[in-house]
């Protein structure tokens, strides 16, 4: 016999229906959809313990803790994406609850290293071409031009970019830092449309850890970047390329660099160069 639920019928009528979009189709969201857990802290569904669970047909034990999603899901930007992650209220109800607690970074990024990240053709075979950025280069490219500009020690990873042409933010981010002792959240937001001239502004809303003691961790080193890093490791050896990506991303008073990889990181990349050789 199943275990009794914690949550009335008429709490959990009540909170369905604040969510009802999401249930509009005979298909109910996926078990792993990030709707789960955001009704999970709705106050009907927090028990009187520390920390409760509520029941349905597709998620029966919903933790309540803020960082229960698999690294592996961290970085993740493939072509296809949840109904929910492309409803313009879906980041407008997670944000708009963070957006307090948080600094704004205005992230400039030139007309020339935004179209480098901007999805142009279709990444996915006999699909109609979807706005949005390009897988396993947009992350990296962020991350950098983040630590250039405002040096934060987080080591950030993103879940999820999406491009609403007509929603109320043209594009959205969500992120995390990886340190296990950190995971402060990220959402980041360019409001209009930036057309094809210009400059585009990313707007980040995360905490300042600048001046905080912070863990020493380092972003994952994958795509285009693992590719251009194992290129310039074969050319100018682990020693070398160490140098010269501390002169390009360290300035005088740095203590750590999130985005700048560790030396064993590099020897495997030399290691996986001379195999490929062989």
């Amino acid at each position: 016999m199943p275990p009794k639920s914690r949550v009335s019928v008429e709490d959990a009528v009540n909170v369905l229906l604040r969510y009802i979009s999401y249930f509009a189709s005979d298909q109910l969201p996926d078990w792993s959809s990030d709707i789960w857990h955001i009704m999970s802290k709705e106050p009907e569904f927090v028990a009187r313990e520390q920390c409760g669970y509520f029941h349905s047909t597709h998620n029966k034990n919903t933790d309540c803790d803020d960082d229960n999603w698999d690294d592996d899901d961290w970085d993740d930007d493939e072509d296809e994406e949840d109904d929910e992650k492309r409803d313009p209220d879906y980041f407008n109800y997670v944000y708009s609850k963070q957006q307090k607690n948080h600094d704004t970074f205005d992230v400039k990024f030139s007309r020339h290293l935004w179209n480098s990240i901007n999805k142009i053709a279709p990444i996915v075979e006999n699909k109609p071409n979807t706005l949005g950025l390009q897988p396993k280069v947009w992350t990296d490219v962020l991350a950098l031009e983040f630590w250039k500009q405002y040096r934060l020690k987080c080591a950030f990873v993103f879940k999820k970019a999406t491009i609403q042409e007509y929603g109320n933010y043209y594009l959205t981010i969500f992120g995390r830092c990886k340190a296990k002792t950190c995971k402060k959240k990220l959402f980041g937001y360019v409001e209009e449309n930036p057309g094809d001239y210009g400059d585009v502004i990313i707007k980040i809303n995360c905490r300042d850890t600048r001046f905080e003691r912070h863990e020493d961790c380092k972003r994952p080193l994958q795509g285009k970047r693992r590719d251009e890093m194992k290129k310039e490791v074969k050319e100018k050896g682990v020693k070398g390329s160490n140098l010269d990506a501390a002169q390009k991303l360290l300035q005088p008073g740095d203590t750590q660099c999130p985005v700048m990889s560790r030396a064993n990181v590099l020897y495997q990349l030399k290691k996986e160069s001379i195999e490929k050789i062989l």
